[in-house]
């Protein structure tokens, strides 16, 4: 069983980073430099839809380094709102 944690929001933290690395099949630290570049035009892509919604070269996908953005860029947000 696993000990409590007393900090929720490092906890739910600490999944979404094991959650991101799973689906990229590597550690943050490890990623080779094209995937992390990868991730961060995401990032940049994902914000600038959130500003221009109405976007229409925008697609919704699910590649693995579109979650793995979205993960990273707002879910802790989110989670430290709720906490």
């Amino acid at each position: 069983m696993e000990a409590f944690e007393p900090k929720p929001l490092a906890y739910l933290k600490r999944d979404v980073r094991k959650m991101v690395e799973e689906r990229l099949g590597s550690d943050l630290e490890h990623l080779p430099s094209q995937d992390l570049a990868t991730i961060r035009r995401e990032i940049v892509a994902l914000r600038n839809h959130y500003r221009r919604p109405d976007d229409r070269e925008w697609k919704y996908g699910r590649s693995r380094y579109r979650l793995a953005a979205y993960a990273l860029a707002y879910y802790p947000y989110h989670v430290e709102l709720v906490s």
